[in-house]
C-alpha cells in the first residue's frame, strides 16, 4: 500500500487530494474528516504512518504532494522546529531550505520510523521491494544536493524521486470528471531589468533553441503565440495549445485547450547587512560591500555542500551578482542595510509533448477518473528518468 500526504489546500493541492483518492492502492492523508490544521507537518504524517504500519505492515511508498521549485525550495512544513514562512502569490507558505534539512539531520525530527519501512513487503518474485519517497512538486528534481540531504534527514532507508519538470494536474472538462497528470516544459528567459520590446523577447526565446522531449526544436512560430501580449505585466496567463492525447483517455477526444501558461514574475533575493547607518551611501560602493559580505558568508562559500548561488544554477558568486539588479535601503529600526537583488523571469510552460507532423502529441500522462472506472496511472511513472530524478 502507498500512503500520500497532501497537507496544504492550494487549488493544485486540493486537486491532488482528489487524484490520490482514486490512485490504485493508495491511502491519502489527512482524511477529509480530520479537523482543519490537524495534520500539516511531516512529523505528524510520519507518526500516523507508524501507527498504521504497526497495525498492518510497512508501506510500499510514501508520497508527498507539495509545491516546489528548481531553486531547492520545498513548500511544506517539516516539524514544530520549522517555522520559516514566505509570502508568495498573496499568501503565506512554509518553505523548506537546505539549511532546514541540515537541522533535521542533526535533530532526527523527520527520520522515518522503522516500522513504516521495515520489514519490506515482497514483490511477485519474493524479493524485498525498494522503499520510495515520491515528491509530487515542480522541478525540484534538479536540486540533487537538496534531495540527497532530504534522504539523509528521512533516515536513508528510502530512495527519493522528484520531478525535473513542472508537475501539472489539469481537469479533464468543465464537469471535473477527472484530471490529467503530466510534466510541463519550463522554457525560461531571465533579464536583470524588465523587457519592454516584445519582438526582442520572442527573438530571445527563439535564440535559445529550446527542445521538446523528443529532441526536436520548439517550432519558431509558436513563440509569438505563447508570449503574452501584455508581457510587461507581472502575471500568469493561460496559453491555448492544441494537444493530441494518445491514446485517447478521458473526455478530451482529440484536442485539449488550456494546456500551457506564460508567466512573468520578479525573482527577489534579500540580504541584510548590520550597522546600516554607517555603511556606504553610493550604489557602487554598496554593491562592492555586498560582494564582500556574500563572499564571507559560509552559505556562499565554494566549499559549501550546496552554495546558494548554485541553487539558482549559477557557476559562482560573481555570476550570481551580475545576473541581478541590486537596490538598497536602510532599515532604521534594526540599523541594517537591506540589499535586494531582482531579475525578471519569463516562462513558457508547455506540456511534455512530442512532435508528429504538425501535431503536438502528449503520450506520457496519467489520468485520474474521479467517478467510476477509467483511471490510467502507468504511463507517467517515477522510474522514468527523463522526467524524474532519483537519489
Amino acid at each position: 500500500m502507498d500512503y500520500a500526504f497532501v497537507p496544504h489546500v492550494s487549488e493544485w493541492e486540493l486537486a491532488y487530494r482528489k487524484a490520490m483518492d482514486v490512485r490504485p492502492s493508495t491511502v491519502r492523508y489527512p482524511k477529509d474528516s480530520a479537523a482543519p490544521g490537524s495534520m500539516i507537518k511531516l512529523t505528524e504524517f510520519l507518526a500516523e504512518m507508524r501507527s498504521v504500519a504497526l497495525a498492518s505492515s510497512a508501506a510500499d511508498s510514501l508520497i508527498l504532494c507539495a509545491h516546489a521549485d528548481d531553486n531547492a525550495q520545498l513548500f511544506t512544513l517539516l516539524s514544530d522546529a520549522h517555522e520559516l514562512q514566505l509570502k508568495t502569490e498573496g499568501r503565506k507558505v512554509h518553505v523548506v531550505l537546505y539549511e532546514h534539512l541540515e537541522q533535521a539531520v542533526a535533530s532526527g525530527d523527520i527520520n522515518i520510523p522503522g516500522p513504516v519501512v521495515m520489514p519490506r513487503p515482497l514483490d511477485a518474485n519474493g524479493q524485498p521491494k525498494q522503499a520510495f519517497f515520491h515528491i509530487k512538486g515542480c522541478r525540484i528534481g534538479h536540486a540533487t544536493p537538496f534531495l540527497q540531504k532530504l534522504k539523509d534527514a528521512l533516515g536513508g532507508q528510502v530512495k527519493i524521486t522528484a520531478p525535473k519538470y513542472f508537475h501539472m494536474l489539469m481537469s479533464s472538462d468543465a464537469k471535473d470528471d477527472g484530471a490529467y497528470e503530466y510534466m510541463g516544459h519550463s522554457f525560461v528567459v531571465f533579464s536583470r531589468t524588465k523587457v519592454t520590446d516584445r519582438k526582442a523577447l520572442i527573438a530571445t526565446f527563439k535564440g535559445k533553441n529550446f527542445k521538446l522531449i523528443d529532441g526536436t526544436t520548439v517550432p519558431p512560430g509558436l513563440w509569438a503565440i505563447w508570449v503574452d501580449k501584455k508581457f510587461t505585466k507581472l502575471r500568469k496567463r493561460t496559453i491555448t495549445i492544441d494537444v493530441t492525447i494518445s491514446p485517447k483517455v478521458g473526455k478530451f477526444a482529440l484536442y485539449g485547450s488550456s494546456w500551457g501558461e506564460f508567466r512573468h514574475s520578479l525573482e527577489k533575493f534579500t540580504y541584510r547587512i548590520p550597522n546600516g547607518a554607517s555603511r556606504p551611501t553610493k550604489r557602487a560602493d554598496r554593491i562592492a560591500l555586498l560582494r564582500t559580505q556574500l563572499g564571507a558568508d559560509p552559505t556562499f562559500a565554494t566549499t559549501h555542500a550546496y552554495p546558494i548561488y548554485a541553487r539558482y544554477e549559477h557557476a559562482d558568486l560573481d555570476e550570481f551578482m551580475a545576473a541581478r539588479y541590486w537596490a538598497f535601503d536602510i532599515d532604521k529600526k534594526n540599523d541594517e542595510l537591506i540589499c535586494v537583488g531582482t531579475r525578471h523571469e519569463y516562462t513558457c510552460v508547455m506540456p511534455s509533448v512530442i512532435k508528429q507532423g504538425k501535431k503536438l502529441v502528449l503520450e506520457k500522462f496519467n489520468y485520474y477518473a474521479y467517478a467510476g472506472a477509467g483511471s490510467v496511472t502507468d504511463r507517467l511513472v517515477e522510474s522514468n528518468t527523463e522526467f524524474f530524478a532519483e537519489v
